[in-house]
């Protein structure tokens, strides 16, 4: 009976914590801005995504920094979860990809521009 119990926790009790679902106070996102000048000194600039809907189903965050737009966007029941990065302010040129938390409840998506560096960091608590 306890190997039946410990095969329980070991195997299952895992996927059942990552399936918890997100919530506006577990999921923190940070847009980051990184330029190489050409003096060989770097520009950096930050902004925390703020939430801009927050239903029984459904969480979206959102910011601008540095000309860009940077969105979160996924079911709160389980993902996949949709990273956006696109140029502000028609947001008609960018990257969208969609993904997983790792287990390490890390999920991200740069892009890369010549010297520039535009990166969507997410963790989950």
């Amino acid at each position: 009976m306890t190997k039946i119990f410990m095969s329980i926790l070991v195997f299952i009790l895992p996927g059942v914590l990552m399936a918890a679902p997100i919530s506006a106070e577990n999921v923190k996102c940070t847009a980051k801005y990184f330029e190489v000048l050409p003096d060989g000194n770097a520009r950096k600039a930050e902004s925390v995504l703020k939430v801009t809907d927050d239903s029984t189903a459904h969480l979206l965050l959102e910011t601008e920094l540095e000309g860009r737009g940077y969105v979160f966007n996924g079911p709160k029941k389980n993902g996949p979860y949709m990273l956006t990065i696109s140029k502000a302010p028609d947001y008609t040129f960018g990257s969208n990809t969609t993904g997983e938390f790792s287990a390490e409840g890390r999920l991200q998506v740069s892009v890369v521009e010549g010297n520039i560096v535009h990166k969507l960091e997410c963790y989950r608590r």
